[in-house]
């Protein structure tokens, strides 16, 4: 089960998919992903898909990013509910990647494409929401979705749990592979 923050509530939706998430493969996450473009309540669904399928790893799409006073409309997997909160309420202002995306065209990549590790250790971000969850500094696959007046507007976070594998270029291939589903369905909400 995760959360979704949408206008700043939290939302409690019970996860549709369970430990049969597990190398469900791409053509069922293309499903997914196309249900929740047209079933929002079925984003909790492709958060938990996507992270079995890569071995546990928390998951945050951010179908749209957090602002001053606007909480956004995230979803989780495998990310503390307090983490999530934290994250809606103010770390945003301080996630790296996201200033970092702010020039770039939607696309997929390692963390360290975008932000390296050296610079990352140094950062509020991982100091404060990060490391205290046990998230190590690399790699990690962020995408840039959506962008809308030339900003940011939606994005996916994919972070390696103490327990998940390290990701391979296969994991962001795989990702690169779903954004055109992800920016179809994210457009529609």
């Amino acid at each position: 089960m995760g959360t979704t923050y949408r206008n700043g509530a939290a939302l409690v939706l019970p996860s549709t998919v369970g430990t049969a998430a597990e190398g469900i493969g791409p053509q069922r996450l293309i499903e997914l992903i196309a249900a929740a473009g047209k079933d929002p309540t079925r984003w909790e669904a492709v958060a938990a898909a996507l992270s079995a399928q890569l071995g546990g790893a928390a998951v945050l799409l951010a179908l749209r990013l957090p602002s001053p006073g606007d909480c956004g409309w995230l979803v989780t997997a495998e990310i503390a509910p307090e983490f999530r909160r934290a994250y809606a309420e103010g770390y945003f202002a301080s996630d790296p990647w996201l200033r970092r995306m702010a020039d770039r065209q939607p696309g997929v990549g390692f963390g360290y494409e975008i932000l390296p590790r050296s610079a990352l250790i140094h950062e509020e971000f991982y100091r404060e929401w990060m490391q205290p969850q046990g998230f190590p500094q690399t790699p990690t696959i962020m995408g840039l979705c959506r962008t809308e007046a030339g900003r940011p507007r939606s994005t996916l976070a994919i972070f390696r749990t103490p327990a998940t594998p390290v990701f391979q270029i296969e994991d962001v291939q795989l990702i690169r592979r779903l954004l055109p589903y992800l920016q179809r369905a994210m457009g529609r909400q």
